[in-house]
């Protein structure tokens, strides 16, 4: 594999930077950035809000069962 041209690096190390910046902001923030599944959009949300969509979902589809203790405590005691 072919090494980086020097200006090639630089940009990397720009994005990478500029990547961690957006990272802690959000975070700061307590904000969630994700991906659509269709177009490939991105949406920025509260994590209250994702949590919510969440339980919505889960309790619309009735596939998941909240269970009231954990199985692995149970198998390990």
């Amino acid at each position: 594999m072919a090494s980086l041209p020097f200006i090639g690096h630089v940009h990397a190390l720009r994005d990478l930077k500029t990547m961690k910046l957006i990272r802690r902001k959000l975070k700061k923030s307590q904000l969630l950035l994700r991906e659509t599944i269709k177009g490939g959009n991105f949406y920025v949300a509260h994590i209250n809000e994702f949590e919510e969509k969440a339980v919505e979902y889960r309790m619309k589809i009735g596939a998941y069962e909240e269970l009231s203790s954990s199985l692995i405590e149970d198998i390990l005691s």
